[in-house]
């Protein structure tokens, strides 16, 4: 049953608590064409295994993706640092379906389907685990392997280098950038503006853009669908998890496409200085509560404090989780000293 509590202070306190820090997302706008996160559990469908077989998009347009290459897992046996776990893709080289052919075209296609269309961006949260052998590009997303097919693409080059090509051009972070390593976690941005003719790439390890000018043409490829995590080529792959997808079937704005890519880093490149989360088994210790551990790995375990806070609250979360139960009367718990 959906909780009609007011978000006010009081409600608030006289509620319960699953955890102490909630992130707010961007609102959802028009052009969103497809939105994956494993932020929600229930979005991602596995066997008895852990192979992903579908991850539903959360936009509004169905747009799910789905089983392609390989068996991409969940969880991801290594978290981003703000907690959650992403998919896990390679090695070997592993993908998911993500828009078929027709609805390529649609988004990619300036020449045709996505001709009216004033362009398109994508961002995408990664966790790279290690680059790939013998100095092969780490694909990551697009339609095609090969960066001068006419094709769009995304990927890190052998040396870590963030790369995105569209049209046969390809738009390399300069060599003195930082370059992605092991254990990086990343958030990229690639921005399209098809009126001007106008390509940029953005990533959270740099801080900042690059760009070409690269005229509207055909970018989907013939009869070809968009895949994450590899493009036909079994030894270019991602060689990590993805925590989260969003395409946008128009050009951002400087000022969306900043309060998005904010809005990703925040999600999963921050490391928060505390998360509790009572839906992590043994996390709650005690009833009345003794101790609520922190899983941001800085040990800033809540403590007892006024009252006796107590573990499960009799009224579960709409996800079937518990909470903690607070007031009434007043009852809490110490977050910091």
């Amino acid at each position: 049953m959906r909780s009609r509590l007011p978000c006010t202070p009081v409600a608030f306190a006289c509620a319960f608590l699953c955890c102490t820090v909630v992130a707010l997302s961007s609102p959802v706008r028009a052009g969103l064409l497809q939105n994956m996160t494993a932020k929600d559990v229930a979005s991602i469908t596995t066997n008895i295994s852990g192979a992903v077989s579908t991850w539903a998009d959360k936009s509004g347009k169905t747009n799910d993706a789905s089983a392609d290459t390989g068996s991409v897992t969940y969880p991801a046996p290594s978290p981003f640092p703000t907690g959650t776990a992403g998919l896990q893709f390679g090695p070997p080289a592993k993908s998911l379906q993500l828009l078929d052919a027709a609805k390529t075209a649609a988004l990619l296609d300036f020449t045709g389907a996505a001709s009216a269309r004033t362009g398109f961006s994508v961002l995408l949260s990664v966790r790279v685990d290690q680059l790939v052998p013998n100095g092969e590009p780490n694909d990551l997303l697009g339609v095609t392997t090969v960066n001068t097919a006419g094709g769009f693409g995304l990927r890190l080059n052998g040396a870590g280098q963030i790369v995105t090509y569209l049209g046969g051009t390809i738009v390399t972070r300069p060599s003195a950038d930082r370059k992605a390593v092991a254990g990086d976690i990343v958030v990229i941005a690639v921005n399209y503006d098809a009126t001007k003719g106008r390509l940029t790439l953005w990533d959270s390890l740099n801080e900042s853009e690059v760009s070409a000018t690269i005229p509207k043409g055909n970018f989907a490829g013939t009869a070809l669908p968009l895949k994450l995590g590899s493009m036909g080529n079994a030894a270019r792959y991602l060689a990590g998890s993805v925590g989260e997808i969003r395409l946008y079937d128009s050009v951002l704005t400087a000022s969306e496409l900043s309060h998005i890519r904010t809005t990703m880093k925040d999600l999963w490149v921050r490391q928060p200085l505390q998360n509790l989360d009572s839906a992590v088994a043994g996390s709650v210790v005690g009833n009345p509560v003794t101790q609520w551990t922190d899983r941001s790995g800085n040990t800033n375990h809540a403590t007892a404090g006024t009252g006796s806070v107590t573990y499960p609250a009799p009224t579960p979360l709409p996800t079937g989780t518990a909470g903690l139960q607070f007031g009434p009367p007043a009852k809490s718990l110490q977050l910091l000293d």
